[in-house]
């Protein structure tokens, strides 16, 4: 059950870690980044948005605005 937190913007910053870049059987592409902070680290996933693995690079220090929900208890940037 997906639960809206929040219809406010944030603005999340981290440098990223970890990179994957994968394709489903149904032709979708999904690129996933993990982000850490001082406070600890984050799972970051983008859906049809191929070009981000040449954009994106470890170490790199990113900001990204996204929105905040519930899913199934745990908090979710969307």
């Amino acid at each position: 059950v997906h639960e809206l937190v929040s219809a406010d913007k944030f603005t999340i910053q981290g440098k990223i870690t970890r990179l994957s870049s994968m394709r489903t059987r149904r032709g979708i592409t999904i690129q996933k980044v993990v982000i850490d902070d001082d406070s600890g680290s984050t799972e970051l996933t983008w859906f049809n948005q191929p070009y981000l693995k040449n954009i994106l690079k470890k170490g790199e220090l990113i900001s990204v605005a996204c929105g905040l929900r519930k899913n199934r208890g745990a908090l979710e940037f969307i």
